[in-house]
């Protein structure tokens, strides 16, 4: 008997299904993670919503500051989230 992707679903625990519109550049920014990381879209969009996750946190929950360092000549740039 074949199975079909509901099935296979919940074989996977915690897995949810999401359809979502999303403008060009929010698929831009997936497309550029899936090929840079060499990851399907999927993986690109857990990824991206945990950097955010972890960024969301340190500054609207925790309220540290998160600071960027270059690597080129050393400075500091603080990221303000709105």
């Amino acid at each position: 008997m074949a199975e079909n992707s509901a099935e296979r679903r919940e074989e996977q625990p915690g897995a949810h299904r999401l359809t979502a519109n999303i403008s060009s550049a929010t698929k831009a920014a997936l497309d550029e993670i899936a090929d840079r990381e060499q990851i399907n879209q999927t993986e690109a969009l857990r990824r991206l919503v945990a950097y955010g996750r972890l960024l969301y946190r340190t500054a609207q929950i925790d309220g540290d500051e998160i600071l960027i360092r270059r690597t080129d000549d050393s400075t500091l740039e603080r990221i303000i989230l709105i």
